[in-house]
């Protein structure tokens, strides 16, 4: 869940991956299980709930056989992964306003992401931990263009606010 609120979603995100794992194993000891978790779990200062919930899945997993993969922002132009999230924002809008620029990610585009899994599983590597980002900079504000030019809505920049504003 991207935004667990409740005692499911919790228990889904944090406490399910190692008790699934565990089954996963008694039922297939030479598999391989994968947890998908978030890049953002790296980035101590990200307390959100969610980030926290995918820190205690990792925890979990510690001592397992998983292999644990981290992918940072999924883009997809066609409207997959996160960008999904903001087509939906921005499709049914005639004008839809958006900070400018925006965060820079190194987005990972969903098809590279999975080719990574396919030859992480192909290779047998003995590595835990895998990080995963794309190797090119961009901004949300790229993709929420692209999306609008194909919606044929109008995407007004709000400027964003320096560092300061917020201390």
């Amino acid at each position: 869940s991207r935004y667990p609120q409740t005692e499911l979603e919790e228990y889904v995100n944090a406490e399910f991956p190692s008790q699934f794992e565990l089954i996963f194993r008694s039922v297939n000891p030479q598999g391989i299980f994968i947890h998908i978790s978030s890049i953002s779990v790296v980035v101590n200062s990200l307390q959100d709930h969610y980030t926290l919930t995918k820190r205690r899945a990792e925890k979990n997993l510690l001592g397992s056989k998983a292999i644990i993969i981290r992918p940072s922002l999924i883009w997809s132009w066609e409207g997959k992964g996160d960008a999904e999230r903001l087509e939906k924002h921005i499709a049914h809008k005639l004008v839809t306003v958006m900070l400018y620029p925006g965060n820079l990610h190194l987005p990972v585009l969903v098809s590279d992401l999975a080719q990574t899994i396919v030859d992480l599983i192909q290779d047998n590597n003995r590595q835990k931990v895998f990080n995963i980002v794309g190797d090119t900079s961009c901004r949300v504000w790229n993709l929420a263009k692209h999306i609008s030019r194909q919606y044929n809505t109008f995407l007004i920049p709000l400027p964003t606010l320096p560092d300061w504003f917020f201390l």
